[in-house]
């Protein structure tokens, strides 16, 4: 009985440090964009944007130089990882968020008003 009251204190010790090291993971509290006064945050640039997160963050911003057949819509798939994008022009184009590779470009000789991801 000794025995086995000792290596339940030892687990609840055990799992008390493992939870207190856990919550150093975890993040107090969501990123979001808070406005001062009557700043509008549409109005915010990525250069004001990057001055203010991490460095893992920053690795993520990505500069798209899409002037031809603009303007140009765009949409995230649901896991995040493709965007899709489509110009008014007739451009569309799938982009692998995580390996940065383009997946599929064509020109469809039509106005596009829209693009969405339906499913993967």
């Amino acid at each position: 009985l000794k025995k086995t009251l000792v290596e339940l204190k030892h687990k609840i010790e055990s799992s008390a440090i493992k939870t207190a090291d856990a919550e150093i993971l975890n993040s107090s509290s969501d990123g979001y964009l808070q406005a001062e006064g009557n700043e509008r945050t549409f109005k915010l640039s990525q250069k004001e944007i990057r001055q203010h997160i991490d460095m893992n963050t920053e690795k993520n911003i990505l500069n798209l130089n899409l002037n031809k057949f603009g303007p140009y819509r765009c949409n995230y798939s649901r896991n995040g990882r493709f965007l899709v994008f489509g110009g008014q022009k007739g451009h569309i184009a799938t982009l692998d968020s995580l390996k940065l590779s383009v997946g599929m470009e064509l020109q469809v000789e039509e106005t596009v008003h829209d693009v969405h991801y339906l499913h993967n």
